[in-house]
This record gives structure tokens, C-alpha cells and sequence, in this order.
């Protein structure tokens, strides 16, 4: 069972998107955030501090990680993770001798760039992925099946832009009526279904997700009392495989230096 004394109770991060942040980093800068963080929550350290970088082609990631190592040997920190980072910016911080715990990565049946090189990297190393996105959106729910193309709502845009390059909307409805057979197999939702798919990825321990009403804690309750067996993978997977899969690593596309598909 799960103890509660090991749980991570305070997480946040370090956000470097400012050139000039970027191309003079200082230890003070990742000191001063950490310290900022702890005094106004009032705590003598942080559970998990994540490092998100918006610009790998400014190599300052890995002093920035490696400063970061620096407080949690201080006692500010006791985990070091990261957000948003592809492969490569990933092994540069582990060769460096950065100790990373967790990475925060994006996930869906709708992108499934993690599949290609991230997840392996990670359970290589010994980090845990916490996905977000893993309902694409709003549009990995039921509320889509069905529902005609000027309708699918997605809280991002660029959800929309992939369903249309992953596969177009009858492929997309054909894969919710897959989930939705799936769910009713094992009387739980269909955002359940999507949600579970990830969570029993390799290399994934929790997921990133947001409750607004009581329904939202209902479907995520049910992860705990259903699995999902070889019958149901295989009927993903042949949809899955029906659209196109990605070939850039994770985030690149996001960056501009790569298409995704």
C-alpha cells in the first residue's frame, strides 16, 4: 500500500524561458527560486522541483539541472525532475550526474511520442514519467463519440491540428468506439479507458490530471479496480496502428525543429 510519509506533498518549478535568463544562468538564480518557493509556502523544502527549459538550443539546461542537484545535496530539494524536455536534453542532464526522479511529459493516444526513445531512456535510468494530456484535451472523451467535426471541442488548439495529422475524424471515431466497447466490458467510462492506457505505459507512475466536479473523481477512483488485458491492447493497438505514428521525439515539434509526423 501506499505511505503517505513518502509522498511528494510540495511540487513546483523552474521556468527558464527568457533569452537572457537562459544565457547568463547563475547558481544565485536557481537559489533565489528555490528559496522564493520555499519561503512562501512556508517549508524548509521542496518535495519536487522540476526544470523546464523553452530553448534547448541554449545548452544552459545542464548547469541549470546540475545547480539544482546542488540543493538538493543542500537539503532545499528533495527531488530533482524535469518538464517538457525531449531525449536528448534528457541524457545530457543524466551523463552530466544529475539524479532525476520524475519527468513530466506529454501522453495520449493521440501522441505517442514517448513511445519512441523517451520511455525506453527512462526506465533505463530509473525515472518515472508523470504524463499530462493524456485526454488530448477534452477530445479523448465521451462527449466526442459521435459527435459531428465542427463539434469535437479541445481545450488546446494544437489537439485539434494533431487529430487531423494523426489520423482525421472517422479514424479518430472509430477509435472511440473502440474505447467505448472497452469501457462498457468493464463498466467504467471512457475517459477511463484513455486515461488507463497510460497509466499502464512502462516507465509511467502517476498522471497529471485536474478534478472539476464529482464525476472527474468518480472516473479517476475507477483506475484503481479495472486493468486493461491483452483483448483490449491488441483492439487499440489495431486502431492505433491504422493512424499515423509519430517520428519526432518529444517536444521538438512543439519547438519548431522537427514535424512530428
Amino acid at each position: 500500500g501506499w505511505n503517505l510519509k513518502e509522498l511528494p506533498q510540495i511540487m513546483s518549478r523552474i521556468n527558464f524561458k527568457e533569452d537572457l535568463k537562459m544565457q547568463h544562468l547563475a547558481h544565485d538564480a536557481v537559489r533565489r527560486e528555490v528559496n522564493q518557493c520555499k519561503d512562501r509556502l512556508g517549508v524548509d523544502y521542496v518535495d519536487v522541483m522540476h526544470l523546464e527549459w523553452a530553448d534547448l538550443s541554449q545548452p544552459g539546461y545542464v548547469d541549470a539541472a546540475l545547480y539544482m542537484m546542488d540543493e538538493k545535496t543542500s537539503g532545499r530539494i528533495r527531488h530533482v525532475s524535469t518538464s517538457n524536455l525531449n531525449t536528448e536534453a534528457m541524457e545530457r542532464i543524466v551523463n552530466a550526474g544529475v539524479e532525476i526522479s520524475s519527468t513530466q511529459v506529454t501522453y495520449s493516444m493521440l501522441d505517442r511520442r514517448p513511445d519512441l526513445a523517451l520511455s525506453d531512456f527512462c526506465s533505463a535510468h530509473g525515472i518515472v514519467m508523470t504524463p499530462y494530456g493524456v485526454l488530448a484535451g477534452g477530445l479523448l472523451t465521451s462527449q466526442s463519440l459521435n459527435a459531428p467535426p465542427h463539434k469535437l471541442r479541445s481545450n488546446k488548439p494544437s489537439y485539434a491540428a494533431l487529430l487531423r495529422e494523426v489520423g482525421g475524424y472517422d479514424w479518430f471515431q472509430f477509435l472511440l468506439g473502440t474505447l467505448n466497447e472497452i469501457a462498457q466490458k468493464h463498466s467504467v467510462s471512457m475517459e477511463a479507458v484513455a486515461m488507463k492506457w497510460v497509466l499502464q505505459k512502462p516507465a509511467v507512475s502517476s498522471l497529471v490530471i485536474g478534478a472539476r466536479t464529482a464525476e472527474h473523481i468518480d472516473t479517476y477512483r475507477s483506475l484503481g479496480i479495472f486493468s486493461l488485458d491483452t483483448e483490449d491492447d491488441t483492439a487499440i493497438e489495431d486502431v492505433l496502428t491504422q493512424g499515423k505514428a509519430p517520428r519526432s521525439d518529444c517536444y521538438n515539434w512543439e519547438r519548431g525543429t522537427s514535424s512530428m509526423f
